[in-house]
């Protein structure tokens, strides 16, 4: 049944609502002209003298609202698809008769609801209130009276149709219906047989606005009407609405009270004396035919010796009596719950207290309304009362089952493995082994992410690349807050292997891709998918009916221009979005091009940056660390860029890069090499294109400044650099730097615990960083290991003669003064100086790589003026050059040359000894 649901062919859809529209047009008449249809009388009415002859309230208000709420309950998306109001609100639009405005270009395009409108900000309390009127005519007047229920069915098939020509989208079903937020309650986070969008790749899911192109295939007629969309992504409309949707918490606890109110109140009517002849007033159905209501407006609900309170006021304010006392009773049980939950954050508690007590209330709101409703059909039919109660509290435990244990994280990890999902597929066989003969689709959300922690050793840059496009993914199609992504791509970086760093570096790739990602919301940037993915379905259709697959634009004829330019129009694309999608579908297409010309800007903004910094540590060695930073940020970047450059070779069977691009990687540091020692096809294809040509920074023009460079630093993810921009910072500009402290604290750039973190780890690393911040070294590490000195080493000084002490397998680090290291070589011969070491120098070296010979024992002492170490141990130093790859990589080469000098040494010492021997030996003969 579910399947039957999602797939439901928009061909037979339509048929579905014309049959329901033209139903409702003969129960429209039949209101009107009771005898038009066949000799109808109620077996109740046989009994009573009250009632009202007519079919048609019989049909509507006792067999279709109860199943058009059943069928909500079971699949909002079945219903919306086939609502016949929605579908009227559609005709203007199938017609091509929409009222158009002029957009800021000064184009026409299709009216659509503001966002700051009144309307938008208050759609729920309006449609809510039109919902408390509509039950209160019914209980007044409307319930049996034939002429005025066909009159207000009237008015709302014109409503629909007037709101469809006035504004784009469902903006009847969005904003005006008073049935569209009871269908929200009835639904929560998803009815039972409906799909889940999120985890769907459908481009028409759920009960979005659809048509059927040239092939017979489902289009998207989407105008982002609404943000989000109910009839998208019911789920993720759910969850937004917990807080923040203006009214929505209101509608929703109040009416279980409604509907209790309302049926007590249809028990007011009932006249004397119909339970002693055993008629029950509501159950029975007899209200639907009572002809008294209109009558009994004026008298008084109240008995004879109360005050009179007549019903046209009583009604509507007992109702919103009801309602209220039921918004009190569900905020009571959501703070109960709220206390009582114990969650990782108070948050999430509130989160969840909010999400269970929404479906208790839904679950009291169903159970409630068909436990009085009693029989859908006249009394003798066949599904009894207690029948069809039964029926209904079993499918509403089960969905209450379902839907008790989720929450908002669970929904978007669910999404964040759909977009992995689809990354994934990219890697064909290299998945075969792991799935043991599964298929990618069948892996639950969570095994997906158990198979990207399980992929086989690969390349950084892969694992980059799969996160880039998960990534992307998530924030254009607006299931992600980029504020907020940090944090809940936590779970896919771990398992993906990467950092904080590698989130902070895709997202600047994607930033230049489209800036709009910093200034959009995630409902803004939905919408805009949405509207593109429409718009570039019609435009394949509309390719598909002329026989090309290119858009050429002069070639069009009349008829193609004119829907061209519908397709615009309805679709509300700015200008730019409109010129990019035509571009995309234009002979050759730009868009490769356009992601390495973004790819090649954004390394290029980073040289400069690096360039700005590097110019600054030649007055202030402070700030070279940072100048490493912006090595391993440009490293980061390198093989999404050697991925486009690769690929669009081998498209054009060129042999390598044009001229910028080439001069943009001679202008590499050696250091970026060194970050991407794991990255064995970006380096390859460098060293390729380079043909041995030697890297070397180069010179940027114009240059960022150096100070406003260090304040963006601030904002970076890595806690480490913005401490190390901060006191480099302070150098330069003491004031800015105050200024950022204080708004750190005041929470505008960072965190309490970002604070006290970089308060901490300047405090502790303060003397040691003191020490070496005129040394060699502090240009070979990064901030993040400079701040981690002080639990890897001490600071240690010897004077004269002094043996420097170190601890099995440790290193020293030599800072100030010198040693040297005395040993004999060979047997019987005299100490000889080893080695000597100036500041700078790395001593143990041999030791800590388990060389146990003599010279790895040497102890080094301390020369006449003494000198200034830092020493590790065996861990620390390890811990150190892991995350110090250009220090590693200055070490190995250190290493060598010290080897090359200790085997001239060794080879010096040994023919000397052996020309003494043969001296001897001659001297003896």
């Amino acid at each position: 049944m579910i399947t039957w649901f999602n797939r439901w062919p928009e061909t037979q859809a339509r048929i579905a609502r014309w049959a329901l529209l033209l139903g409702w047009i003969t129960l429209i008449a039949l209101l009107l002209k009771p005898g038009l249809g066949p000799a109808y009388l109620s077996l109740i009415c046989e009994q009573s003298t009250i009632c009202r002859p007519g079919i048609g309230n019989d049909l509507f208000w006792n067999v279709g609202l109860p199943l058009v709420i059943l069928a909500v309950v079971l699949s909002h998306e079945l219903w919306r698809r086939i609502c016949p109001l929605s579908f009227v609100s559609q005709l203007f639009r199938a017609l091509g008769w929409q009222r158009t405005v002029l957009n800021r270009a000064g184009k026409p395009q299709v009216a659509a609801i503001s966002e700051s409108s009144w309307l938008a900000r208050h759609h729920i309390q309006l449609q809510w209130s039109l919902l408390i009127a509509g039950l209160s005519l019914r209980l007044l007047i409307a319930n049996s009276n034939g002429p005025i229920l066909a009159l207000l069915f009237a008015a709302a098939l014109l409503a629909a149709l007037i709101s469809g020509w006035a504004y784009g989208g469902k903006t009847f079903c969005q904003y005006l219906c008073p049935f569209a937020p009871a269908q929200n309650i009835l639904s929560g986070p998803r009815s039972l047989f409906s799909s889940q969008a999120h985890l769907g790749g459908s481009k028409t899911p759920q009960s979005m606005c659809r048509t059927v192109g040239a092939q017979g295939q489902e289009i998207s007629t989407c105008v982002a009407c609404a943000k989000p969309c109910f009839d998208i992504d019911a789920e993720r409309t759910y969850w937004q609405s917990l807080s923040g949707q203006r009214g929505m918490a209101w509608a929703w606890y109040s009416c279980p009270g409604l509907i209790l109110a309302f049926f007590l109140l249809i028990q007011s009517y009932a006249p004397a004396g119909a339970s002693g002849h055993g008629i029950d007033y509501l159950r029975s159905n007899l209200f639907t035919y009572d002809g008294r209501l209109a009558a009994m407006a004026w008298q008084s609900l109240l008995p004879a010796d109360w005050p009179q309170l007549p019903r046209i006021l009583a009604v509507p304010a007992l109702l919103s009596a009801g309602g209220l006392v039921s918004e009190r009773l569900f905020h009571q049980i959501e703070q109960l719950q709220r206390r009582r939950l114990k969650a990782a954050t108070p948050e999430l508690a509130r989160e969840r207290a909010i999400h269970r007590t929404r479906l208790l209330a839904t679950f009291t709101a169903i159970n409630t309304y068909f436990f009085f409703k009693g029989n859908l059909f006249d009394s003798g039919g066949a599904l009894k009362s207690l029948e069809l109660q039964l029926l209904i509290v079993a499918i509403s435990s089960v969905w209450l089952h379902r839907s008790w244990g989720r929450d908002r994280v669970l929904y978007e990890r669910e999404s964040t493995s759909t977009s992995l999902r689809r990354r994934l597929a990219k890697l064909g066989a290299e998945l075969q082994p792991l799935l043991a003969g599964r298929q990618l689709d069948d892996l639950s959300p969570g095994e997906v992410f158990v198979l990207a922690n399980a992929l086989p050793a690969q390349e950084t840059s892969q694992r980059r690349s799969i996160y880039l496009d998960v990534l992307r993914d998530l924030l254009s199609q607006g299931r992600l807050d980029r504020t907020a992504s940090l944090k809940t791509l936590a779970d896919l970086r771990s398992s993906l292997g990467l950092d904080d760093a590698d989130h902070q570096s895709a997202l600047e790739i994607l930033t230049s891709e489209d800036p709009r990602l910093t200034s959009l919301s995630p409902e803004d940037l939905a919408s805009l998918n949405f509207c593109r993915n429409a718009a570039a379905q019609e435009i394949e259709d509309l390719l598909i009916l002329s026989g090309s697959t290119v858009l050429h634009l002069d070639r069009l004829d009349a008829h193609g221009r004119e829907r061209l330019n519908r397709i615009h129009m309805e679709s509300g694309l700015d200008e730019a979005s409109w010129a990019q999608l035509l571009n995309d579908f234009g002979p050759g297409s730009q868009f490769r091009e356009r992601q390495l010309n973004q790819r090649v800007q954004t390394v290029g903004q980073a040289l400069a940056r690096r360039q700005s910094l590097a110019d600054l540590s030649q007055r202030l060695p402070l700030a070279a660390p940072l100048v490493l930073s912006h090595d391993r940020q440009i490293a980061r970047f390198l093989p999404d860029l050697v991925a486009l450059i690769h690929s669009g070779l081998t498209a054009t069977g060129e042999q390598g890069p044009d001229e910028a691009c080439l001069a943009m990687l001679r202008g590499l540091s050696p250091n970026v090499l060194a970050f991407l020692a794991s990255e064995d096809a970006t380096t390859t294809a460098i060293n390729t294109w380079l043909d041995g040509e030697v890297l070397s920074p180069s010179k940027v023009s114009p240059l960022p400044e150096a100070e406003g460079t260090l304040e963006g630093l601030w904002l970076d993810s890595d806690p480490n650099v913005a401490l190390w921009a901060l006191m480099v910072l302070r150098q330069l500009d003491a004031d800015r730097a105050q200024r950022l402290t204080q708004a750190a604290r005041s929470g505008l750039l960072a965190s309490g615990t970002l604070t006290a973190f970089l308060q901490g780890e300047e405090l502790a690393s303060r003397a040691i960083l003191t020490a070496i911040a005129d040394q060699p070294l502090i240009q070979r590490l990064e901030p993040s290991a400079l701040l981690a000195l002080h639990r890897l080493c001490s600071l240690r000084q010897w004077r004269q003669g002094d043996p420097l002490e170190r601890p099995g397998g440790g290193v020293l680090i030599l800072l100030a003064g010198r040693c040297a290291q005395r040993q004999s070589l060979i047997p019987g011969s005299s100490p000889k100086t080893l080695a000597e070491h100036g500041p700078g120098s790395i001593v143990g070296l041999a030791d800590y790589f388990g060389d146990r010979s003599g010279w790895a024992q040497a102890k080094p002492v301390a020369s006449a003026e003494g000198c200034t170490a830092l020493m590790f141990s065996r861990n620390g130093f390890n811990e150190l050059l892991d995350v110090s790859p250009v220090f590693e990589q200055s070490l190995i080469r250190e290493l060598a040359i010290s080897c090359e000098s200790l085997q001239r040494t060794l080879e010096t010492e040994r023919q000397q000894h052996q020309h003494q021997r043969l001296r001897r030996r001659g001297s003896e003969g």
